[in-house]
């Protein structure tokens, strides 16, 4: 029989009640919650943002009234993602199958809605997750891939599957045919990436015509951490308009020489190479771990010049692009794999930098899910891709 319900907004005094939820074994097994999280972690789910709110779901009736029974949560995303909403829910397992995860998502996506209105709202769910599949995608949302290795659940590797939900003005949900991954569904939408990059004044670059030395010139240089020093001609790759255009920079928050020379003084939890020659930085890669969980994770993030848009600060047009991103993406492989011991890597690109993509696979990475209208770039929402790659021995 369905329960009834109030949803509401989260208050300080539903904290306790949501980490009894978030630890129970069943919870955890369906989610990233893990058994030692403790109950002051959650303090921020009651603090107010106008980039995310937290509901919870709470008995309406009986002797248990008010008795919260489940929770939910969105995020807003910021910069090129503002249109892009994450979710996430658990319900107590003791309610289980009595509707409690549909009025949350139907509140999630209505509310939403009405002060947000997202582009595109996304998460993800492990394969074997029936029930929570099944509740997506009633919601119409769709899956988009699979990332092999995520998470460490019982002692194991599991997989999780992308899924999104796309809002198209005044259609409500995508009703379009499962997302489809890999060379095939990228080469029908190839021309259209190719369309929007002539836009940008960069010549048409077709998959596999550009080989790696094939044309311009080869620079020598050396893959190395980054130093303070390093500062001005770091600010200048992240100007480079075609390194604008693949990175999470908008043109006017490109962080300045003094926060990129505070940054680079500071230990933090992330490794750096650049790929310098001479004075002049031509790229750079960041490897960040996650967390718990996905401890065994890490992003990685490539910024160099691409060859359709190199000039005067990188003369090498398209062999020096190669030579950068394979030297860089080498760089980090042997540190994940050699001296850190991660088992997943994990990286994302437009779906139109097929220059990029034979060095990613012959470094082991392999192409996972297609993410939808996933960014913001040039006034049009694009796909990502996503690509990992898995190390055995770890």
């Amino acid at each position: 029989m369905p329960a009834r319900v109030n949803v509401r907004f989260v208050r300080k005094e539903d904290i306790k009640a949501i980490h009894y939820i978030l630890t129970r074994p069943e919870v955890m097994w369906g989610t990233l919650q893990f058994p030692s999280r403790r109950l002051p972690s959650l303090n921020r789910m009651v603090e107010t943002s106008e980039d995310g709110f937290s509901l919870v779901a709470e008995l309406a009736e009986g002797p248990m009234k008010g008795t919260v029974v489940g929770n939910a949560g969105m995020q807003r995303g910021t910069g090129r993602k503002r249109h892009v909403a994450g979710l996430g829910m658990s319900v107590d397992p003791a309610y289980h199958g009595q509707g409690i995860g549909t009025v949350l998502m139907e509140a999630c996506l209505e509310t939403a809605r009405r002060w947000w209105s997202p582009l595109r709202v996304e998460l993800e769910v492990y394969p074997d997750n029936e029930r929570a599949i099944a509740l997506y995608q009633k919601f119409g949302f769709e899956v988009e891939g699979r990332k092999r290795g995520v998470a460490i659940r019982q002692g194991k590797y599991v997989d999780t599957l992308v899924m999104s939900r796309i809002e198209l003005a005044g259609l409500g949900p995508s009703q379009s045919p499962q997302a489809e991954v890999g060379p095939a569904a990228d080469e029908s939408r190839a021309k259209s990436s190719r369309d929007d990059q002539a836009k940008a004044s960069a010549p048409e670059i077709e998959t596999g015509e550009i080989k790696p030395g094939a044309t311009g010139e080869r620079l020598e240089g050396e893959v190395r951490p980054p130093v303070p020093s390093d500062a001005p001609s770091i600010r200048k790759l992240y100007e480079n308009p075609g390194v604008l255009r693949q990175s999470s920079f908008l043109p006017w928050n490109v962080p300045p020489v003094e926060k990129i020379a505070e940054d680079l003084e500071k230990a933090v939890d992330r490794h750096v190479f650049v790929w310098t020659s001479g004075d002049s930085v031509n790229g750079e890669i960041t490897l960040i771990p996650a967390r718990f969980r996905m401890a065994r994770t890490a992003t990685v993030s490539l910024l160099c010049v691409p060859p359709d848009t190199s000039g005067k600060p990188f003369p090498g047009a398209a062999g020096a692009a190669f030579t950068v991103a394979r030297d860089l993406l080498r760089a980090v492989v042997d540190l994940a794999d050699n001296w850190l011991g991660f088992h997943r890597l994990e990286m994302e690109t437009y779906a139109g930098e097929f220059w990029l993509f034979d060095i990613l696979e012959s470094m082991g990475f392999r192409r996972e899910a297609r993410l939808r209208k996933a960014s913001l770039r040039d006034g049009v929402f694009e796909d990502r891709l996503v690509w990992g790659r898995i190390c055995e021995s770890w």
